[in-house]
């Protein structure tokens, strides 16, 4: 595969239309996207929205799933991608590849070429890049403990803009409830606490080199977990005229099922996407069961606490005063 440093919104979409017409696979798994039930919670300042796929469930079964083999190794190197997966070239050392089960009318997986582990510190400026050759989505970058399904394989997701309720929210968000902790000459970087329920950090750059400098005093600053090869964090990316608005979410561990609190018994594995405001349920009771105060709660217990986050954002502008 030659190097393809030109990849734009518009091949990535031509890649998902050429999948329609040729990976019967695929295009069956797509089609159960109509078959959605949503439901959207609003709050003071933000809202939540909940989905269940019930095509999914079936779709996600050993069976169903003829077309992917996992049995010769990691599903996302280039040996084991099922013969029908075209290929998308992004530089040297990554594959754009369609999604084969969807959460997004436009999913994407950018993965590593070379099978190396979920890490983000080397790849940061990637995302970036990649934000804008892909304009037309959004970015999403889930850490090997929160909520990636192969923490063995680095890779990138990619989905529509408009899709995430905490996108659409961000600026309004930042208005009223944001307290910028870094200014840069072209990058500013904002806390936003105490409020849609995720203490998180939010970067608008205009330049690499500023928003590489102000994510790296983030991972400087963010606690350690044990046995965890870098800080917990899911991460969201968009770039739209000339600006990064990059959205650092801190995590700590999170209990599913019997082993989380009794309040918060839902089989999820939450991610970049669930940060987001978007719920994927895995199934039907979890859906019909979710409130707004359950909704509350499970953010309470995936993202640090007001006063860990403060001492976060107090780290961040000592690291910058050195």
């Amino acid at each position: 595969m030659k190097p393809n440093f030109t990849i734009s919104s518009a091949q990535a979409n031509e890649l998902l239309c050429k999948q329609f017409a040729t990976w019967p696979f695929f295009a069956t798994n797509y089609q159960t996207l109509d078959k959605v039930k949503e439901i959207c919670y609003s709050f003071d300042d933000f809202s939540i929205k909940v989905q269940f796929n019930p095509a999914r469930t079936i779709m996600l079964r050993p069976e169903h799933n003829a077309g992917i083999s996992y049995a010769n190794g990691c599903p996302l190197c280039v040996n084991n991608l099922p013969i029908l997966q075209e290929r998308l070239v992004f530089g040297r050392d990554y594959i754009v590849l369609c999604n084969p089960n969807p959460i997004f009318p436009n999913h994407f997986t950018i993965t590593s070429r070379v099978h190396s582990p979920q890490r983000i510190l080397s790849r940061f400026g990637d995302m970036l890049e990649l934000s804008i050759r892909l304009e037309r989505f959004i970015l999403y970058y889930s850490g090997p403990s929160c909520g990636t399904s192969i923490p063995g394989h680095a890779h990138f997701q990619a989905g529509t803009k408009g899709v995430l309720p905490f996108m659409n929210e961000v600026d309004t968000l930042l208005h009223k409830h944001g307290k910028s902790i870094i200014t840069e000459p072209t990058a500013t970087l904002f806390a936003l606490s105490d409020t849609a329920k995720r203490n998180c950090f939010i970067l608008k750059a205009r330049t690499l080199t500023a928003a590489r400098k102000l994510f790296g005093l983030i991972y400087q600053a963010l606690p350690e977990s044990d046995g965890e090869p870098e800080p917990m964090m899911n991460i969201i990316s968009s770039y739209e005229d000339g600006t990064w608005t990059v959205v650092v979410f801190p995590r700590r561990p999170y209990l599913s099922g019997e082993e989380n609190s009794a309040k918060v018994k839902l089989s999820i594995n939450p991610g970049a996407v669930h940060a987001g405001g978007l719920i994927i349920t895995k199934n039907e009771a979890d859906f019909d069961k979710i409130t707004p105060a359950l909704l509350s709660e499970m953010y309470s217990q995936l993202f640090l606490s007001d006063d860990l986050f403060a001492d976060v954002c107090r780290l961040i502008q000592h690291l910058s005063s050195k």
